[in-house]
């Protein structure tokens, strides 16, 4: 076969493709607005505060002290004991900082929710995101039923 010819075959194969891929595209595009809607209304919910506690739960004491002792920081700063308010990375606080869903896992009858944390994201140039991600404990499945 001559090179015209693969390149017609080629591009007809590649615009019938084009087609069946369209559907799924626009399928895909409204089902990730349909998860940044609800990721958007979760705040100050009861689901936001379950997933937050499950996050929490998760971490080893280690970290929830550090995360306390912060807490006792900037309460101290805040209420004037202090100079001033010092902005500076902190560790990620479930209960405080903003976090959204990324995704999930089940197993079984568990399940386990990972979440990135908005402020200790980083990018390059805004093209590319690099997620601060965690994880919730695992969790019976039919506790979501009771929040």
């Amino acid at each position: 076969m001559n090179k015209l010819k693969e390149f017609l075959e080629l591009d007809k194969q590649r615009k019938e493709l084009n087609e069946e891929l369209s559907p799924l595209q626009q399928k895909m595009a409204e089902l990730n607005y349909g998860v940044e809607v609800l990721n958007a209304n979760l705040s100050f919910t009861k689901e936001k505060e379950f997933i937050s506690q499950k996050l929490w739960d998760a971490m080893d004491s280690e970290a929830q002290e550090t995360i306390l002792g912060i807490r006792r920081q900037r309460e101290r700063e805040i209420n004037g004991d202090s100079v001033s308010y010092s902005a500076y990375q902190s560790p990620f606080d479930p209960f405080y900082d903003s976090w959204y869903i990324v995704t999930h896992e089940i197993d079984g009858d568990k399940i386990r929710f990972e979440v990135s944390c908005r402020k200790n994201e980083g990018s390059i140039s805004g093209l590319m995101i690099f997620l601060d991600v965690h994880w919730t404990t695992w969790f019976d499945i039919s506790e979501l039923e009771n929040i």
